[in-house]
């Protein structure tokens, strides 16, 4: 990217370009942001978060908390945006960060698909940059032979929610696909775990260390 510097913008948007070589840490980072503007608005001083059953852990904690994600904490994460386009949070996971330009941050709530954000996050590529876009649907049909098997997929370990038709993926980028076979007879549960691993540093160099775990692994050629 250009430069270590954001940018405030009027109607509490703007632009970040700092270097960083984890896509996740970009997201997390401009998530923050999006935070700060929805309680601080930018301009002001953040207001605290008022929550009467606080729960505080401590060391000697020997109950475990429990906690449900309701549909109003979904409806604060953002919208990605990838070269002006409105792409799945699991195209993001599969891009290049390298390969990024720079992103600018838009903390009003926007409705896209009839689905509740947060705000939106917008990543310019660089020139020359081409992903190959594939659906994770497409992809098990590709590269495994489930067929219409019952499927989660996961993401550098994050599980992958949404329609799997629609959450697009760069092909390019994918560096190992592992599959794990889940038999549960108590619960009656059966299902396989489609875990995909990118082409980040790290886990290029994890990978010529130690073989990825599964019944069943597929590397994609580079």
């Amino acid at each position: 990217m250009r430069s270590s510097s954001f940018k405030y913008h009027p109607a509490y948007s703007f632009e970040l370009n700092i270097k960083f070589k984890s896509m996740k840490r970009i997201i997390l980072i401009a998530i923050a942001f999006l935070t700060i503007q929805a309680y601080g608005q930018l301009s002001g001083k953040a207001e605290p978060v008022q929550n009467s059953k606080k729960v505080e852990n401590t060391v000697n904690d020997t109950i475990p908390l429990v906690s449900y994600v309701s549909q109003t904490e979904n409806d604060r994460k953002p919208a990605f945006y990838l070269n002006g386009k409105f792409v799945s949070d699991a195209m993001m996971k599969t891009i290049n960060s390298n390969q990024i330009d720079n992103l600018n941050v838009d903390g009003h709530e926007i409705v896209v698909e009839g689905k509740k954000y947060g705000g939106r996050i917008y990543f310019q590529m660089k020139k020359g940059y081409h992903p190959k876009l594939i659906s994770l649907a497409d992809l098990k049909l590709k590269y495994t032979k489930l067929n219409n098997a019952p499927c989660l997929f996961m993401i550098d370990n994050e599980f992958v929610s949404g329609d799997y038709n629609k959450c697009l993926v760069d092909e390019k980028f994918i560096l190992q696909i592992s599959i794990e076979k889940i038999n549960h007879a108590e619960e009656n549960l059966q299902l396989n775990v489609i875990r995909l691993l990118t082409r980040t540093e790290a886990n290029i160099k994890k990978s010529n260390e130690i073989r990825i775990g599964g019944t069943e692994d597929i590397t994609l050629a580079k």
